[in-house]
């Protein structure tokens, strides 16, 4: 029974302070998949917004010579493939998502945050796993029901 209440006060804990967060797992290749998912919320109402987006992710991977190699925006979730430069993926992350946020929050008239917990990450190590995160990416918008399925406007797929 004490161990019970032990662990339940720990899972609390946790839940309350965020200690149960685990580190992010670092790629030796420098290569990840990563997700980005919304606070219920859209990300993107107008086609703008993913410019602006775009505009902002470019310019910061550039500042960081960070590599893009692959994107697909939807209102509700950002996928992005990405070979880390400099500074690694989350200070990359960390300068994009709350400049797009403060930026978003001023255009809607609105406040607090516009995703959901941190992103999440997935190493990539071999040319193998990158292909395959690649085809995943590209083929979100099909996953997805854009009407534009492959033409799809918010994906690299055009680029290559």
């Amino acid at each position: 029974m004490r161990a019970t209440a032990c662990s339940e006060r720990n899972n609390f804990a946790r839940s309350v302070f965020g200690l149960a967060r685990k580190a992010r797992q670092r790629a030796e290749s420098g290569m990840y998949y990563i997700e980005v998912v919304s606070d219920n919320k859209l990300i993107f109402i107008e086609n703008d917004d993913y410019r602006k987006f775009l505009e902002l992710l470019k310019k910061e991977a550039e500042d960081d010579f960070a590599e893009i190699l692959a994107y697909s925006l939807f209102p509700e979730k950002i996928y992005l493939v990405v070979k880390e430069g400099l500074f690694g993926i989350s200070e990359l992350m960390r300068k994009v998502l709350p400049k797009y946020t403060v930026g978003y929050n001023i255009k809607y008239a609105r406040s607090g945050k516009l995703f959901y917990d941190r992103f999440k990450s997935r190493p990539l190590e071999s040319e193998e796993s990158v292909l395959d995160a690649v085809r995943y990416v590209h083929r979100a918008p099909l996953e997805n029901r854009e009407k534009d399925g492959l033409q799809y406007e918010f994906s690299s797929y055009n680029f290559y």
